[in-house]
């Protein structure tokens, strides 16, 4: 009886050990060294007088509002007629915005550049250079609260002519509350392992500590996207003698979202958070004086 139970337990073992060797994507595809990325850290200090315990805490948190910027350009031949053009887009888009319950108060026209263009008449096997005439850029800056709504803005501003979503800003609003939370689990940890250690070890504390780091910051998404290209192809040789014309197809390139390597981290909260959000990190460090 003993002899099926483990032969039933191994199976289970090798079925799970397949399941997960089963799990990569695509990602595979991309050139990477992983290893270099754990993040390797000392929990507990000590020397004959001091104790140093570390708590290392991320926390997934879901953004509260969403800043877009739309780029907008026009060309024309006068700087006047340019910047009608693109006036008269920008202000059916904002307009086009309260469909989706964007308020124009929510909205902001960031004046960037206007500058001259230029282009070549060519006659014979002369080229010169000559004005063609003006372009002006402008951004429009959306304040969202529901990323749901991006999709809409992004066919509305397609109606005017406007595609170039130059970025998306994520934003909490409260961080302070977001470092209390943090901190206070970042203490609880401490202290389950100064008994730990106590317990095991027995040191005499003396009663006197003091925090000596206290690092708290946020890694925002945009700096977490890693891109690769997955496809197999086949390679072609030939004489040198031998005239070919060798057309590549386009391989499509894609991003995917990356946040922090878990390892390192003493507590994960909202570890298993599906949504792509700002990641909020806390290293806390106490010392504590051992009796002579």
């Amino acid at each position: 009886m003993k002899s099926i139970k483990k032969i039933i337990v191994l199976i289970l073992f090798l079925i799970t050990s397949i399941s997960y060797s089963q799990i990569s994507g695509n990602q595979v595809y991309q050139k990477n060294n992983y290893g270099n990325k754990i993040n390797y850290k000392k929990s507990i200090i000590s020397t004959d007088t001091t104790m140093v315990l570390s708590a290392n805490v991320l926390m997934n948190k879901i953004p509260d509002k969403f800043i877009i910027t739309l780029g907008v350009n026009q060309e024309g031949k006068t700087i006047k007629e340019c910047n009608k053009l693109i006036n008269d887009r920008i202000y059916k888009l904002i307009k086009s915005l309260k469909s989706i319950g964007v308020n124009k108060n929510e909205t902001y026209i960031d004046y960037i550049s206007s500058t001259k263009i230029y282009d070549f008449n060519i006659d014979n096997s002369k080229a010169e250079q000559t004005e063609k005439g003006f372009e002006i850029k402008k951004n429009v800056i959306v304040n969202l609260k529901k990323i749901e709504k991006i999709n809409s803005i992004i066919e509305l501003s397609a109606e005017q002519n406007i595609y170039d979503i130059i970025k998306v800003d994520y934003i909490n609003n409260d961080t302070e509350k977001i470092y209390f939370e943090m901190y206070q689990e970042a203490l609880s940890i401490i202290s389950r392992r100064k008994e730990l250690y106590l317990k095991n070890f027995n040191p005499k504390l003396d009663g006197t500590s003091r925090i000596i780091s206290d690092n708290f910051y946020s890694v925002f998404p945009k700096t977490q996207y890693q891109t690769y290209q997955a496809f197999e192809t086949s390679n072609i040789s030939a004489n040198y003698k031998t005239k070919y014309i060798k057309k590549t197809e386009r391989k499509n390139k894609t991003f995917f979202y990356e946040g922090l390597n878990l390892s390192g981290f003493d507590k994960v909260i909202n570890g298993s958070q599906p949504q792509i959000g700002i990641q909020h990190i806390l290293k806390i460090s106490i010392l504590y004086n051992i009796k002579k």
